[in-house]
């Protein structure tokens, strides 16, 4: 019996390429720096890249805060410090509270239904915690844990493993993830033996997932099952 719910944030909970496109647009905009909306295309590939190196251990969070600007500036041709940049891009994603169409809705639905939700997502504690109480949905989270917090990255079994540890009163067959990342979430999740839901919020062909216990195309969706 499901008691407990798991929740990737970025692009589950919040929309990080609308909050991701503000913070750029903005940070370049306080340099007096022409942004131009194609640029997006540009930051999404390489940080999409640096992240699954992440992921597979390949780069440190900090290789990829050193890397992500002076690449995508490199490729631009755009004459900016990129480390000073991602320092600014940073705080400012802190202040970013773009919500995935539905979630809000979902949140207060399993809350009424009195499941346990938790959020667990790669990006930092503090970045993370800040946003979600910006957007005044903290309010339907028991806890937040990041891979910061927990010493360890999706999809590995210590992220999942560090959890459970600081969450020792629910067991796995108790527990649902959803999230947007086949490798980050759903692949790790599996390994760890857990249930899941693939938020394939960008269309993609399902088949892709279709080790998932579940796939949804709109959060809303998610009532159906829970």
């Amino acid at each position: 019996m499901i008691k407990a719910v798991l929740f990737d944030i970025d692009d589950t909970i919040l929309d990080f390429g609308k909050c991701a496109e503000w913070a750029v647009k903005t940070a370049m905009e306080e340099r007096n720096t022409e942004y131009r909306h194609e640029y997006y295309g540009v930051f999404k590939r390489i940080n999409d890249d640096l992240w699954k190196k992440l992921e597979k251990g390949e780069i440190t969070r900090e290789e990829l805060f050193n890397r992500r600007f002076n690449e995508i500036f490199a490729e631009l041709g755009i004459n900016l410090d990129g480390r000073e940049f991602e320092s600014r891009f940073l705080e400012l994603l802190h202040e970013s509270t773009e919500e995935v169409p539905g979630a809000r809705e979902l949140l207060k639905y399993l809350h009424s239904k009195n499941y346990r939700v938790y959020a667990v997502s790669n990006a930092m504690q503090t970045q993370q915690e800040t946003r979600l109480k910006k957007s005044g949905l903290s309010r339907y989270f028991d806890g937040v844990f990041t891979s910061e917090l927990l010493g360890a990255s999706k999809p590995s079994r210590a992220f999942f493993g560090a959890f459970f540890e600081r969450v020792p009163d629910i067991s796995k067959d108790e527990v649902i993830l959803i999230g947007d990342s086949l490798s980050a979430d759903i692949s790790g999740g599996k390994r760890y033996g857990l249930t899941t839901c693939w938020f394939n919020h960008a269309g993609k062909n399902s088949s892709g997932g279709s080790f998932s216990d579940f796939v949804v195309h709109s959060l809303n969706d998610v009532k159906l099952f829970m």
